[in-house]
């Protein structure tokens, strides 16, 4: 099973739109990862999302590219969200997941999963970058991590 965390992409500061839209180089750093993760070859694929705008359309480009009809909102995905209940929710599941989200969850997710402890920083995401981690049996490893620059 392969386990995608991906932070949402570049969104417009609450500045300009409270509700936080992908900006332009937004919506770039989106449509590469989406051509990223449609080479990728996931088998049978679960998606989810915070259900913040910007991950929300973040998320329509990795269902195109995953070939799913839609992302599922899983709202214990947030910025300062808990890790257990998502751990409760990807842990019986064999199909592949992806995880559309924000920081500083999906780096805690991360890192507990990779070494049993959420306060050790593993990954340093960035926008619209694909973390794949790999589980087999109980436990998971870095399959590899994409930088968006080089979707």
């Amino acid at each position: 099973m392969k386990l995608v965390l991906i932070q949402h992409a570049e969104a417009v500061s609450e500045d300009i739109d409270p509700r936080r839209p992908l900006s332009e180089a937004g919506r770039k750093q989106a449509a590469r990862m989406e051509s990223f993760l449609s080479r990728l070859g996931l088998g049978p694929c679960r998606l989810y999302h915070s259900g913040k705008l910007r991950a929300a359309q973040t998320a329509e480009y990795a269902v195109r590219a995953a070939g799913v009809a839609s992302a599922a909102v899983y709202d214990c995905i947030g910025p300062n969200d808990q890790i257990s209940p998502c751990i409760g929710l990807i842990s019986p599941v064999e199909d592949d997941i992806i995880i559309v989200g924000h920081m500083p969850f999906l780096g805690k997710l991360a890192s507990f999963l990779l070494a049993s402890d959420e306060k050790l920083p593993i990954i340093d995401f960035s926008n619209g970058s694909p973390c794949i981690l790999e589980r087999i049996g109980s436990r998971y490893t870095l399959h590899a991590y994409v930088r968006n620059d080089y979707c």
